[in-house]
């Protein structure tokens, strides 16, 4: 069985949580910079850390 993040964190920490989101991804944790997550083959909560760092590339134009 998956244990979700409210099954390992407190109840504290996981309000402390909500309200970061709420002021730092007022759209939601999905949110990447520029709002390119259309762009991902995911959605960001779903990649591991590898997906994502290789996703980075390709969220701006230089």
């Amino acid at each position: 069985m998956r244990k979700t993040l409210p099954d390992l964190v407190p109840m504290s920490a996981l309000m402390l949580l909500d309200f970061i989101v709420g002021i730092e991804a007022p759209r939601g944790v999905d949110t990447i910079y520029g709002n390119n997550q259309d762009k991902l083959p995911q959605r960001l909560t779903t990649m591991t850390l590898g997906e994502v760092i290789n996703a980075q590339k390709g969220w701006t134009r230089r």
